[in-house]
């Protein structure tokens, strides 16, 4: 149960700086979907998995307490946050495969 969105622009980089919404691309899939969002993620905000969630009836949402937007469990605070992201030492947000376990278990 994957769902890949492939986005494609004639606009060159520009496009790339375009700011996205992937809310009415998401509305369009019929698959069982699950929007996997840390709270301390420093690019995505809850409201926004929230909002991405709320594309369709159906889509689940799970909010992992303390995970940033490389998977990984992070503190909230800026700096600290950004050093998780070439720390290969850290593994996965401990909640994140149990998480998606449950859901494909559904």
């Amino acid at each position: 149960m994957a769902i890949v969105v492939e986005v494609r622009g004639a606009g060159g980089v520009g496009s790339l700086l375009s700011p996205l919404d992937p809310v009415p691309a998401l509305a369009k899939i019929a698959a069982p979907t699950i929007v996997i969002q840390g709270t301390t993620d420093l690019q995505v905000t809850v409201d926004d998995a929230r909002r991405l969630a709320g594309a369709r009836p159906g889509i689940a949402l799970a909010l992992i307490d303390g995970m940033s937007h490389v998977l990984k469990a992070a503190p909230a605070e800026r700096v600290a946050n950004l050093a998780t992201y070439a720390d290969p030492a850290l593994t996965l947000a401990p909640e994140l495969a149990p998480t998606i376990v449950d859901f494909i278990g559904r």
